[in-house]
């Protein structure tokens, strides 16, 4: 009789563990549908961050000694959009901000150096994405800038201030023993930042010498200014990268855990505990006559 009554249970425990299991999994299922449906698309994070950009680049700062250029807030945001949108995606952002503000007048293309003005912002955006990945390669972008640097005439008489991109090479190559010593994510994004910052300044520094031939004096002038004006520019990348990058998260977060609560199958009690399926009726009767009979036997 006993085992009669143990094999009964087992079938209702195992019964409900499928049922359970099945229920669950469908749960699941669903979850994961509602989220793939409701993840926000990064197409139109990249529309969104190519009108932010366009405004941050009219917003300027200070000036390019040697030329009647400013830097702008863009140099901050642009190159993040690597590491938020991935290396495609953040080049083809910077592309189409260039564009769109070519389009409706805010930016003029006078000549061959008003089409490359971006250029810097944008080889500072696959810097920075691929500077995740830890990829030896990029020592290439800033090798190459001394080297076309040094091939100009005036670049040859101030040779020492290409030395400044060295920085980003530094970063790429020691980036696993940086990594173990600033363990912090925003203090390793700030490392990657500041590479970021000096590739940026090394393309856009070429650009200008060879576009522009810019004297002698005034790559020396620059050069107390330099190494500030790219810590700054390197924390401004940073804060953006963090910073854009929370919000995206939160805002993924929010519509999935909407979406969750509304599509929740599970009744719960007030206690907020699933509540047990009772043993059914059937099952309970027959477990109930056999301990019956055995307690009559017994007496």
């Amino acid at each position: 009789m006993r085992k009669k009554i143990e094999h009964l249970s087992r079938r209702f425990v195992h019964k409900k563990a499928v049922g359970k299991s099945a229920l669950h999994s469908k749960a699941h299922e669903k979850r994961r549908e509602i989220e793939k449906k409701l993840r926000i698309p990064k197409i139109l994070f990249s529309v969104l961050f190519a009108a932010l950009f366009i405004v941050l680049t009219k917003t300027k700062m200070f000036p390019i000694l040697g030329t009647d250029f400013k830097f702008s807030m863009g140099v901050m945001f642009g190159p993040a959009l690597g590491g938020l949108l991935g290396l495609n995606l953040g080049v083809a952002t910077i592309l189409l901000s260039q564009i769109i503000g070519t389009v409706i007048g805010l930016y003029k293309i006078k000549n061959t150096l008003s089409l490359l003005v971006f250029f810097p912002i944008l080889v500072g955006s696959v810097y920075f994405a691929r500077c995740f990945n830890g990829d030896k390669k990029l020592v290439l972008i800033p090798a190459a800038c001394i080297f076309l640097f040094i091939m100009h005439p005036i670049g040859r008489e101030v040779w020492f201030y290409s030395l400044f991109w060295l920085i980003p090479m530094g970063v790429i190559r020691f980036k696993d023993r940086i990594d173990s010593v600033l363990r912090h994510p925003v203090a390793k994004t700030y490392s990657y930042s500041l590479g970021t910052a000096f590739v940026d300044h090394s393309v856009g520094s070429v650009v200008y010498l060879w576009f522009l031939s810019i004297p002698a004096q005034f790559w020396i002038a620059a050069m107390p200014i330099t190494m500030l004006e790219r810590l700054l520019i390197a924390l401004g990348i940073t804060i953006s990268f963090h910073a854009v990058k929370a919000a995206m998260k939160a805002l993924q977060e929010v519509a999935i855990a909407v979406a969750n609560v509304k599509a929740e199958p599970q009744k719960e009690d007030e206690a907020g505990v699933q509540q047990e399926e009772p043993m059914p009726v059937p099952v309970r009767l027959k477990a109930d006559a056999l301990l019956t009979s055995m307690a009559d036997k017994k007496s």
